[in-house]
Order: C-alpha cells, then structure tokens, then sequence
C-alpha cells in the first residue's frame, strides 16, 4: 500500500449518545486529522449525536472547509448552543411550515437543528458539486413500521437503498430532504422526543423538485412512516456501515473499521427505588374527596347565583361574577381531569372497566409505587437492556467475521479506564493517571443535547483524541506481533507521529483540545462564514 494511505480506505461509525458523542468523536476526528488519515475515511456511518458530528464533518468537505476552522466551528456551536431551550421557545410560535403542522418537541428540535447548525442544506448538497473523499454516507434513524435501521445515504454503490429492504426511495426524493430532518430522525430517542412522521413532519422545498417529491411520498401507496433514533436498532452504527456498503468487494477492501462508541459502562441497568411508606390514604379516599369537592362546588356555584346583584350601572359590577366564575371553573375543572383520565385508560389494554373495584383499596402510596417500578423499569427496558443487548449481538457479528479480522479497531470512551498495564517493552502505552482521569469524567457526562458547563466538551474531545491515538498505536503493534522493530514502512510515520502525541498527551491530556491554526490562505473564506454555514 502507497505510504500516502498507509491503512488503505477507512470506514467509520459514529456512535449515539448526545452530545457526549458528538464531542467524543470530534476529538477522534481531530487525531485522524493530525496523524493525516482522515482523508482516508471513505465511508462514514452516524447515529444520532454521532450524526451532528458527521453531517457538519461531511459539510465542511463539500466546503472545502480547513479541518481546523471546521473543529473550531463545530466546537464553538455544542459550547454554546442547548437544543431543548431553543426549541421548546418555538412550540408556542405559529405553526411550522410542513405538511403536518404539527409542533411537538422533535419538530421544534428539527427547527433549531436547520437554524443553528446546518443553515437550510438538504441532502441533494452531497449529489452537486465536486466529489469529496466520503463516498458513503450513512446516517441512521429506525422506523418503526417494520422495526429496522432506516438508512439516509448517499453510496457510489448503486443496490445501495436509501431506507432498507422494507421501505425504500428513490435518490432524487431524498436530495429534497433537509439535512436538520435527517439529524432529528436519527437523534430521536424514545422517551425524550416523539416519533417523527416521514415525509409529514419534514420540510420539504417549495420548488417543483420539492413538491414533486412530497406528493409522490404521500401518495395512495405511501403512509406515514414513523422514524426514531437510529440507536434503537444499532447504536454504534456498525451493522448499517457493513449493509450500507452493498458490494462484497468494496466492503472487504477497506483496511480498517474504526468504531467510535460512546456507551458508557453501566454495571447497574436497573436500581430498585426505596418504597414510600404506606401511609393512611387509600384510592378510594381520593375518589371520595373528587366527590366532595365536586359537591361543594356546585353548591358555592349555587348560592352566588341566589345572591348576585344583578344591577350592571358600572363596568366594575361584573366583579359581582367572581364567587359565580371561581366554583363553576372549578367544576369544569375537576369534569376536564376525570374524563381525561378515563380516556387515557380507555386506551391501555391490561386496564377493564371492573378494575377499579379490584384498586380502590390500595393506599395511595402503594399505588404510585406500583406505576414508578412499571414505567422506570420499561424505560431502563428500551434504553439500557435492549440496547445493551443490541450492541453485544452486532458486535459479536462483526468482531467474529474472519473477513476482518485483523481490520476492527473498537474505539470506546471507556477504554483509557479498563486498559491493562502492557508488558515491560510497551509500558509507555499505559495510559498515566490524567488520562485515565479524563476517560472518567467523559464516560460520566449524561446523554444530553446541552452541556451543563463549559469543561465537559473538553473532557470528551481530549478523551476521543487520547482514545483513538493509543488504539492505533496498539493495533499497529498487532500487525507485527508487539514488535516495534518490525513495523512497515508505510505505516512507520502514523506510527512515530502517534507515539510522539502520546506521549505529550500524557503529561498534559488537554493540550490538544484546540485546534491548530489553519494555513490562512486556505481559511480565508471558510473563516469568514457564520455557524452551520457549511
């Protein structure tokens, strides 16, 4: 293999996990750069956080952006932007302009996505123009029609399907698609954002190429296809880069599979919360005391009525209708939250008409701890066991390939806290006490869309950039047996430059975290563009 590509063609899969993702793998991207195997990176495939990251990365080729102005960019934009803010400011506006109309928490959220980060792009931006060196992207959601990955992408390989083998469209519908609808379906996560309705809720152009392709999506052969976070299917996106690259040959070709995975360890899924004491109260307590007041609003209703003063010879006699308006708003009230109710559990299966004889007599206290452990242990269903689950099989599907072996370098964010002191000739590849401190404080930053503080994003990019520099050292070292004298020569130079930022990083774990200054003449224009412009 030429030196100038040293490993051949790189394929990458970014993670979920919010924006510890998102900064976690902009530090990886950021070593890539250094040691000049980014642009080896031909296939990239992004999973919800993981996709901010991708998606602005990929803009900024089509760009022909500097690395640097890029990483400071995006860096300046997860510091300073918080998404859930920003979009929950947008739900009382007036509604959005998408064929729906409806504004929920994710629509919002796509809102803020195009305004802040992707400045109106749509996919068709990867179609035009000159090529650039990722000649696959994948940036995942699922949908929730047929329970599998939907895959937005853009491949030279022509059986490529954008979507999957169930629900598929054509490459010039998908060019319409705004690239912030793309991110949100991808980011979706359950629990936290509601589904995303396709094409419904995206928004679509309003030139004919648009229109054309939102009413053949919504033709008679077509229903709304309900989209969520990719991460539900497969967080890492390692499944979707191995069926997203179709040719057998194109996929065994590559020489290295980077998987950048910001799952944390969680040695406890599921923690049992303490029972509140029983108390007194019963549900039938509760029932009764609706009742009551019910009752007694109704008679306060009355007797004002029997008492207003009914001469109106100034307008300030209408404070006469107060003890009238107050018991009757509370009756409507108390009808409002009980229908409510019943219609809610109208629609739960396991719910019957009789059941309320069966549960009157539980204490209060009882009950809620009944609905806590039934909703916090479906919630640690869907987002830690499942996933857990998920991850182990498409790993142990990949990692026991012989078609790669040899080729897989997991990149995990815990990696710098489990790794084990190597032997005696590679004890400099023991990670010191500061980096493994930085790992930690990474691993622990929540699965958000906002930073509480400005180090966190410090945190992760120096543990992405310390992370994927040791796991190149180390799988360089496999090709040859841990022996240093016998590296090849066209692997030699990312070898000596990664040991070299290895050790610096040690002493001083942040010192990479900004980006060096790009050649001015390249950056002369790229600098001059505000956030998301890319």
């Amino acid at each position: 293999m030429p030196s100038q590509c040293p490993f051949g063609a790189i394929a990458l899969s970014l993670s979920g996990g919010g924006y510890r993702a998102a900064g976690f793998h902009l530090g990886v991207l950021d070593m890539l750069h250094r040691l000049d195997l980014l642009k080896d990176v031909s296939a990239l495939s992004t999973v919800s956080g993981g996709t901010f990251t991708g998606v602005r990365y990929a803009l900024s080729l089509k760009a022909a952006e500097p690395f640097p102005v890029f990483f400071e960019k995006l860096k300046a934009d997860l510091l300073s932007i918080d998404v859930p803010q920003l979009a929950l400011a947008k739900l009382t506006a007036s509604a959005p302009s998408i064929p729906s109309g409806r504004w929920d928490v994710i629509t919002a959220c796509a809102q803020v996505y195009d305004e802040k980060f992707f400045g109106g792009q749509r996919f068709g931006v990867f179609w035009d123009g000159p090529r650039i060196s990722l000649t696959d992207l994948i940036f995942n959601s699922t949908e929730f029609r047929t329970g599998v990955a939907f895959r937005f992408q853009k491949s030279e390989d022509v059986h490529a399907k954008i979507g999957n083998g169930n629900v598929f469209i054509t490459a010039e519908q998908a060019k319409q698609i705004r690239l912030a609808d793309i991110v949100a379906a991808s980011s979706c996560f359950p629990g936290g954002f509601e589904p995303l309705s396709f094409p419904d809720d995206f928004d679509w152009s309003r030139d004919h190429a648009g229109t054309v392709a939102l009413e053949e999506l919504q033709g008679e052969n077509w229903a709304p296809l309900p989209l969520m976070d990719g991460g539900v299917y497969d967080n890492q996106g390692m499944g979707s880069l191995m069926l997203g690259v179709k040719d057998e040959s194109r996929l065994v070709a590559f020489g290295l599979f980077i998987f950048s995975d910001t799952e944390p360890q969680q040695p406890d899924l599921y923690v049992l919360p303490k029972p509140r004491p029983l108390g007194w109260m019963r549900l039938w307590h509760l029932n009764l005391g609706w009742w009551l007041l019910l009752a007694f609003s109704l008679a306060a209703a009355a007797v004002a009525w029997r008492f207003i003063d009914t001469g109106w010879d100034h307008w300030s006699d209408i404070l006469n209708l107060f003890p009238l308006v107050m018991p009757l708003c509370t009756v409507v009230a108390l009808v409002w939250v009980r229908r409510k109710i019943s219609s809610a559990l109208c629609r739960v299966p396991e719910v019957h008409g009789s059941a309320w004889g069966l549960v009157k007599n539980l204490k209060v206290n009882q009950f809620i701890d009944m609905m806590e452990l039934r909703i916090s242990s479906l919630f640690a269903l869907a987002s830690s066991v499942f996933m857990r689950r998920i991850r182990r099989l498409v790993y142990d599907s990949v990692m026991g390939n012989e078609r790669f072996k040899g080729k897989l370098l997991p990149t995990l964010i815990y990696d710098l806290i489990e790794a084990e002191a190597p032997p005696p000739p590679l004890a400099w590849l023991d990670p010191s006490a500061k980096m493994r401190d930085v790992a930690k404080a990474a691993e622990n930053i929540p699965t958000t869309l906002w930073f509480t503080n400005s180090e966190q994003l410090p945190h992760l990019i120096a543990c992405g950039q310390i992370t994927i520099c040791r796991k190149l050292l180390l799988h360089i070292l496999s090709l040859r047996g841990h022996n240093s004298d016998t590296i090849p020569p066209s692997l030699l130079p990312v070898f000596e430059k990664a040991r070299i930022l290895f050790e610096r990083l040690k002493e001083k774990p942040y010192s990479l975290v900004s980006a060096p200054p790009p050649d001015p003449a390249l950056a002369k224009n790229a600098a001059e563009s505000g956030p998301g412009s890319a």
